[in-house]
């Protein structure tokens, strides 16, 4: 899968270097939600991106996309019901002072990329690749253990600072939204085609060998 992502990015002119998690997105509102059922009509703060909104609009959301420095007033001004972001953006954020819970749903992972142009990267010398590879590869494997500290210490800041009510859904319940999101996997091929329907086919495929371990 990672392959033919990363052909994608070529063709935009852009030579991956590296991918990295940056830690699982999770909900913030000013009540519980533990089914698709309590998204029903609520205003969620979501990155601008199709895919993302026909997830949320699966759960019965309506996804609202505004600027990230804007989701603090939206949110203490009632504009918006909610937000999702990883923890540590959530604490720097201080999200927690104007939403009373957060729900640990796990729902998608926030993923980062090294990406360096790609006339840049033809114009090194294969010594300088490689030295490039290594050291993005030496900080990708700092990155998968950092994230994990980062978000610890985050959410142990959230639990200290504030009167914040965390939610930590069951299998169960994530299982739900699960479900009522698997329309979009045909919404994604339909608006990106063949490619994206290979790289949904071949997730599909990592993430079963991967719950089989």
């Amino acid at each position: 899968m990672t392959n033919t992502v990363n052909q994608k990015y070529l063709e935009s002119n852009m030579k991956v270097l590296g991918w990295f998690p940056e830690g699982y997105q999770m909900w913030t509102a000013n009540k519980a939600i533990t089914s698709p059922e309590d998204f029903e009509g609520f205003k969620i703060r979501t990155m601008a991106s199709p895919v993302i909104s026909e997830s949320y609009k699966a759960y019965g959301a309506d996804p609202t996309p505004i600027p990230y420095m804007e989701v603090y007033s939206s949110l203490q001004l009632n504009m918006i019901d909610g937000q999702v972001n990883p923890i540590f953006a959530i604490e720097e954020m201080k999200f927690y002072e104007v939403q009373e819970y957060m729900m640990l749903s796990n729902q998608a992972i926030f993923v980062g990329t090294f990406v360096a142009n790609d006339m840049f990267w033809d114009s090194l010398t294969d010594e300088r690749r490689a030295q490039v590879e290594a050291a993005a590869e030496e900080t990708t494997e700092f990155i998968l253990g950092a994230q994990k500290e980062l978000n610890n210490t985050r959410l142990k800041s959230i639990k200290e600072n504030s009167d914040m009510e965390i939610v930590d859904l069951t299998k169960e319940q994530r299982a739900a939204f699960k479900e009522a999101s698997k329309p979009v996997r045909d919404f994604y091929v339909e608006q990106y085609g063949e490619d994206a329907e290979k790289i949904l086919n071949q997730l599909l495929k990592d993430v079963e060998a991967i719950n089989n371990k």
